[in-house]
Order: structure tokens, then sequence, then C-alpha cells
């Protein structure tokens, strides 16, 4: 369901988007010049369908999103591609306003900061921008003191993405079909324009 190169480029990273019983994280040797992908290896995602991963500028981390039970995953990477067993897995409950889309937790996707030193974790379930610290040379890199963005209620936050420029965020909301923009600096984000991707007409 998504893919994602590895900061040097010679492997790519997938998830599996099923339900037998889990989903599955998966790498691939990538040859351009060759046109060719090599399999690697798998490892379960840890729960049902991951949605979203993404690689730590190190090429020694890798982060995983499991929309349905919300909740997220860590895993070392090796040397040579291969992805190592789970590290650490974080699960989350509570949901938010929408009883349909919000009944609990679901977290979308997995975005490094621009120094790679945070984490961060739409979860459209709950209506939060869910950040973590991140330490590389740990040997359990993610750091249990959470912080969250609260976005509006009914909201339901999808992907998040980062200003060339390292400065400013911005955020897809699935529900309100709207993007929100915010300054960021060190972790902390502040809200500062919400745009509409559609007219009310068709809301």
């Amino acid at each position: 369901s998504f893919i994602t190169l590895s900061p040097n480029g010679q492997f790519l990273y997938a998830c599996t988007d099923a339900k037998t019983p889990v989903g599955s994280v998966s790498s691939f040797e990538f040859k351009p010049s060759e046109k060719e992908l090599k399999f690697l290896n798998c490892q379960p995602s840890g729960e049902e369908n991951p949605v979203y991963v993404s690689v730590h500028k190190s090429g020694k981390w890798l982060a995983n999103a499991n929309y349905n039970d919300g909740s997220l995953s860590i895993f070392p990477l090796n040397s040579d591609g291969k992805i190592g067993t789970i590290n650490h897995k974080v699960q989350f409950e509570k949901g938010s306003v929408n009883p349909k889309r919000q009944e609990r937790a679901h977290i979308h996707a997995g975005i490094f900061s621009p120094e790679n030193d945070y984490l961060f974790f739409p979860d459209l379930g709950a209506d939060k921008i869910r950040v973590y610290k991140f330490d590389e040379n740990q040997d359990r890199p993610l750091n249990m003191i959470e912080n969250a963005v609260k976005t509006d209620s009914g909201s339901g936050p999808r992907h998040f993405t980062f200003h060339p420029n390292g400065k400013m965020g911005y955020s897809i909301e699935e529900l309100s079909g709207e993007i929100s923009v915010y300054n960021y600096s060190a972790g902390n984000f502040d809200l500062i324009e919400k745009v509409k991707t559609h007219p009310d007409s068709l809301t």
C-alpha cells in the first residue's frame, strides 16, 4: 500500500496492506541501471493494514504505521538492507467524534522531522498528530514521552510533510477536506492557516 526508498537509494521498502492475519513490511535491493528490484526479506508489521513506511536518514531504522488497530512499529535495518524484527511497538485506542470513521485510533503515517530527531504519526481516528523524540543511537530509539498536536474534532489528519526549508509543516485532513499549515521548531507546531481543498457545496 506504500513504498519508499532508503536515503542512499539502494533499497526500497514496502508495506503490504493485509488481514491474513497481519500485514507485512518488505525490503528490496534497488538497481535502477538494471531496471530491477531484488526481494531481500519480509517481516510481520505487527498488526493489520500497514499503510505507511519511512526510513531514518541514517538508514538504520524503519517506521511503520498500522491503520486498522491504531499502532506504530519500529524496525532496525541491517547494512545489507534487510529488515530486522520489531524493536518497538506502540498501541493506541481512543478515537474521536465521528462514529463511522473514528471509533478508535487509526495511525495513517510516520514522518521523520527535517533534522531526523523527532517522529510524527498522524492519527486519523483520534484527531491528533502524535509526536515522539527519536534517538538513532539508542537500542530503543523511540522516546515514550509523548506530546501530541490536537487537530480540529472530526478533521481526521492523514498525511504530513515538511517544507524544504524545514520550518513549516503541512497536514492533509481526510475527513474535513482541509490542509493545516504549521510553523515548526524542535518538535513543536504552531497552527497558522487552514485551507479548504474543495468548496462547501461538495461536503
